[in-house]
């Protein structure tokens, strides 16, 4: 989802970066990341008579085993992977009232990932996922209704499902509501309102804290707290927000005298441009070299990160 145009690289002195530095902030960590294929699709693969037990047990009637027996086959057994069969024991785990199940079948059906792609019927799974209780299937409805995928296009719709999704636990869905009510975006503009959503979705998940950081930063909310915006920053780079971690450097740059948070010495800003690009955010990587007073390329303008919804 695309977030609001925030904070850039502009005219800034260079800093210098020693290997330490760049450990310090997971620089080089080489942190893998779980596959898109399912929520422990990168664990280590669960002993085969597990994954039987489960498998059993679904056929006998019980929807939470058929999820397990999805998720065991969904970690390839001998290395290869059956979408067929982990969409076969997702349909029967959502056909059991397990929730979940339908919000993940919902996905695979939409991506064609095992079935054929077939949006309408992914939305289907993710609305009944959604009256199960899912919150992530809830947040799929909200989506399918704003962009007009699967269903047609309601933005009262979109917002009635997003608002049980936060409600529900879902944090990018709390984060949307808050940013659009902190700014005006599409219902009228609610800041404390938006600020208690923005900080419900942090709360749930410290990925989720920029746009909560960038309205501390630049006042957004009625008041400017520059290192209050900072501290989010880190906060959300720390949980994996690449763009977090650029906007890290960048504050870094232009206000010297955050460079240091709750007691803690963050490293030089070049150092947080080289984890943001590690973590594939382009700005990130671009801005590795301009913070160097040798290669510096000045910006008349911002070089947005995150964009709005």
């Amino acid at each position: 989802m695309r977030r609001r145009a925030h904070i850039g690289l502009a005219y800034v002195a260079g800093v210098a970066l020693g290997l330490g530095a760049a450990w310090q902030v997971g620089w080089l960590a080489g942190r893998g990341r779980a596959s898109s294929e399912g929520p422990d699709a990168g664990a280590a693969p669960a002993p085969n008579e597990d994954a039987d037990a489960a498998e059993r047990a679904c056929t006998g009637g019980d929807g939470p085993s058929c999820l397990r027996a999805a998720h065991a086959r969904s970690r390839a057994r001998g290395g290869k992977r059956d979408a067929a069969a982990v969409a076969t024991l997702l349909e029967r785990a959502c056909a059991l009232d397990e929730p979940a199940a339908c919000g993940e079948l919902g996905a695979a059906v939409g991506r064609g990932n095992g079935p054929a792609a077939d949006p309408a019927r992914g939305f289907e799974l993710f609305t009944r996922g959604c009256a199960l209780g899912d919150a992530t299937s809830c947040g799929a409805v909200a989506d399918g209704y704003a962009r007009g995928s699967g269903a047609a296009r309601d933005p009262e719709l979109a917002f009635g499902a997003r608002s049980r999704a936060c409600d529900l636990g879902d944090a990018p869905a709390c984060d949307v509501l808050g940013d659009d009510f902190a700014n005006g975006l599409l219902h009228p503009q609610d800041i404390p309102r938006g600020t208690a959503l923005m900080t419900r979705a942090c709360t749930l998940d410290s990925s989720r804290c920029f746009n909560l950081a960038f309205a501390y930063d630049v006042g957004a909310l009625g008041v400017q707290d520059r290192r209050r915006g900072m501290e989010l920053f880190v906060r959300a780079c720390d949980a994996g927000d690449g763009p977090a971690c650029n906007d890290v450097g960048v504050l870094l740059l232009l206000h010297p005298e955050l460079g240091e948070i709750d007691g803690r010495v963050l490293a030089p800003a070049t150092a947080w441009f080289l984890r943001s690009c590690n973590q594939m955010t382009s700005i990130g990587c671009a801005n590795v070299t301009r913070s160097n007073p040798l290669l510096l390329i000045p910006r008349a303008h911002p070089s947005p990160t995150h964009l709005s919804p």
